[in-house]
Formats: C-alpha cells, structure tokens, sequence
C-alpha cells in the first residue's frame, strides 16, 4: 500500500520538473525567440496613418523614425499580430539594391545580381509594393514586384518559359492568416524558410546578399502554402512548394545550357551552376529554431547598443529539411543545422548543408563573423564551401548604416572564389554596394 503514495509523489515531482522545464524553454516572457516568417515591415511610407516617432530608435517596438526599430528584439506578443491591436495598416513598400565591379576591366558573378561587369552598376533589386493588414481581423497580405528582374530577362525568356519569366518579376504575393503566435497560415508566392540565411529581408543580410552556396541551394521564394508559429523560444515553418522550371526562371535557364557546355562562355564569364530546382515538380520544406535564453534580433550582425540584450551572451540553434519532387525521379534532399551567437558587438553564423542527390552525397557549408564597431560601423568576413560542385569563397568587408534602423547602407565586399583542386574560371570580385529601404 506504500508503494502508491510513493508513486504518486515521484509522478507529481516528475510533472513539476515537466512544468518548470517547458517554461525554461518555451517562457513566459513575450520576446524570447525570433519568428521564422514575419510581414514585411513597414517604414515611412504608411498610407493610412503617419507612423509615430520615438527620439530613441533603439528601443524594442519603437519606431526609427517610422514603423521599423533597430534593436527590433522578435516578439513572440500576440499583440503583434495583424488584426490583435485594433489599428488596420496599408504601406508602399520599396527597398533597392545597387553595385558595382571595382575595376573596368573586371567580370565576376554575385548572388541575386548574377555575372557582373565590372565599372557597370548593376541593379541587383528592386522591390516596389504593397503590405497591409486588418485592425479587426488577423489577416494580412504583401504584395512586391522585383523591377531589377526585368533588367535581367530577354526574349528568349518569354519564348521558352513564359509563366518562370513573368514569376521571376514577382517576390511576394501570399496572403497571410494570422490568429495565433502558434498557428499561422500564408498562401501565394512567399519565402522559403528552409536556410537560417533565408529567414532574413534582403537589406538585413551583411553582405547585401545570401553566400553563395546558399544562393544555389536554398530557392527564395515559391508559389505555395506555409504553416509556422513560434511558442516562446521555438519557431517552426513547414510548407508545400511549386517547383522547377515551369514557375521558375533560374531552372529554366538552365536547362537551355547544353550539358557538354564548358564552365564559361566566350566573354569568360560563368554559366549559370547546376540548380537543384531543375526538373522538378513539387518541394517540401521545413525548419525549427531554437533560442533559449534571449531573442537574437533582426539579422546576423549583433545588436546595437541601445539593445536591453546588448551585454547578454545569446545563442540560437536551428534544423530544417527541403524535399525536392522530380519529375523523371532522382528525388534530392537538403538538411540544414545551423548555429549563432550574439555578445556586444560580436556575432557568427554557421549553417551546414548536406545534399542527398540520387546516389551522390555533398556537404556545404556557409558562415559568416561580423565585429560592430560603433552602431553605425560593421566589418565583417564570410566564407562558404559548395563541395558538390567544388567551388568554395571567402571574403570580407564593411558596412556602414546611414540611418538607426540599418534598413540604408553602404557596403564594401571583396571576395576570391575558386574552383577546387583544378584550373577553371574564377570568380572574385571586389563591389561597392548601395541599399535603401523606404
């Protein structure tokens, strides 16, 4: 008869450990993790209402002078919610992108921009559009359109795969469904959550762009339905996506080089790289996040110093898998880990990539460390190894952010990147980068 009270007490000492580790992990506290999918954010450019302003635009949830914060510390509030405050929101978003080549007589390729000339600014993106959002209902759409990408299209584009040509001008257009921080569903063309490299806006990448190997890999955007939530320190993204060359140019293209082409072309400048979308037909993916004791923050770079978590030490550890569908067989998977931290004005990423194609198995690896030297002054070095395709870069520069909410930048980049292990075309670079965000 002992033994029952004896058991009780061990199951109700096992529930209370149950308990407090669950809130250690998952906490009560309202800004512990960092969503994995987000709105756009919305800055100047309100249409409804002028965005209110705070002298300070380091503190959390505080306006920079518009709707976006510097420290912006990823809330897991259910009040930031479309539809939870009361206060519906219509904006005109813009954000664009320039470089250039150091040297006129230099040729290179960068992600997003593609082959490069050099002394020639090239317009690497060009986003114009609209977000908005219900004050009653938590519903919330985007809608961007990407002008660079007409610069880069011709006619055979629109000869060949009309419907890949006219998506590649088209970033978002997903409407979002938003009752719960836990349970919230977007449709339409909309990111991709598989890379820790790819959760992030465009401007907030410290290179102006993702790593190479990442840019290959990992596709940005696709037409098709996500599912993912956060509970406190852990964020989840799960989604079906449309994919290959049907819907998207960069697997079309490449399917027009012939497969005994060599790696360049007459001028010297890189074919486009194998696209692991090429062929395809659907895509699954996934990613967890984990962020035990602090939220990270907007973007790799560490936070500014007006950031309450500014002397914390924090780190963050995530995992995620993207299933590729094709239509001949030879299915492919990717399975990511990835890791970061966060101390003052120190900051690192490390993502890890492992490629399951057919009978092939690769490993990649992309990471970058970055130094804040003042709020305003980032140096940076970055480095990623594509041993699939034997190409691996490494590089470095410097940032400096015209205004608090790091959204309008400057930035220098210089990089070698080599083929491995044998002679063939290089492509290294040294660019000067322009970024604005309305």
């Amino acid at each position: 008869m002992g033994s029952r009270p004896r058991a009780e007490a061990r199951a109700a000492r096992l529930a209370v450990v149950a308990v407090v580790v669950s809130i250690s992990i998952f906490g009560a506290g309202a800004a512990r993790g960092d969503p994995i999918l987000e709105l756009p954010p919305v800055g100047r450019a309100s249409l409804i209402h002028a965005p209110a302003r705070n002298r300070d635009p380091g503190v959390p949830g505080a306006p920079s002078g518009g709707g976006r914060s510097a420290a912006a510390a990823g809330s897991t509030d259910p009040d930031r919610l479309p539809g939870r405050t009361g206060t519906s929101e219509l904006a005109l978003v813009v954000e664009m992108s320039a470089l250039a080549v150091l040297g006129d007589d230099r040729r290179t390729i960068f992600p997003d921009a593609g082959d490069l000339e050099g002394g020639e600014p090239e317009l690497a993106v060009m986003r114009v559009g609209l977000v908005g959002w219900s004050g009653c209902q938590p519903f919330g759409f985007a809608l961007r359109a990407d002008l660079a990408e007409a610069l880069r299209l011709d006619r055979e584009d629109f000869t060949y795969h009309p419907l890949a040509a006219g998506d590649a001008l088209v970033d978002d257009l997903y409407g979002a469904w938003s009752p719960r921080a836990w349970a919230q569903l977007w449709l339409g063309r909309q990111p991709v959550p598989f890379s820790r490299f790819r959760h992030l806006e465009h401007a907030l990448l410290t290179g102006g762009a993702a790593p190479f190997v990442v840019d290959r890999i990992a596709p940005e955007r696709r037409w098709g339905a996500a599912f993912h939530g956060d509970l406190g320190a852990l964020a989840y993204a799960t989604g079906v996506y449309a994919d290959g060359g049907v819907f998207e140019e960069a697997p079309s293209r490449e399917e027009r080089v012939p497969e005994d082409a060599p790696e360049v072309d007459a001028d010297g400048v890189p074919l486009p790289l194998h696209d692991p979308s090429t062929g395809g037909r659907v895509a699954i993916a996934l990613h967890a996040e984990w962020t035990p004791r602090a939220p990270m923050g907007p973007g790799p770079l560490a936070s500014p110093s007006s950031d309450p978590w500014y002397p914390v030490p924090r780190v963050s550890a995530g995992a995620g898998a993207l299933v590729r569908l094709r239509e001949h067989g030879g299915d492919r998977a990717d399975l990511s880990m990835n890791g970061a931290g966060k101390w003052r004005g120190l900051s690192s990423l490390l993502e890890l990539i492992l490629s399951i194609d057919g009978g092939q198995v690769a490993l990649a690896a992309a990471g970058e460390a970055g130094f804040l030297a003042t709020d305003r002054f980032h140096v940076f070095v970055r480095a990623d190894d594509d041993i699939e395709l034997e190409w691996w870069t490494v590089g470095g520069g410097a940032g400096w952010f015209v205004t608090a909410d790091r959204w309008n930048k400057v930035t220098f980049f210089g990089w070698v990147r080599r083929k491995q292990g044998a002679a063939g075309a290089d492509a290294d670079g040294v660019i000067v980068q322009l970024q604005a965000a309305l």
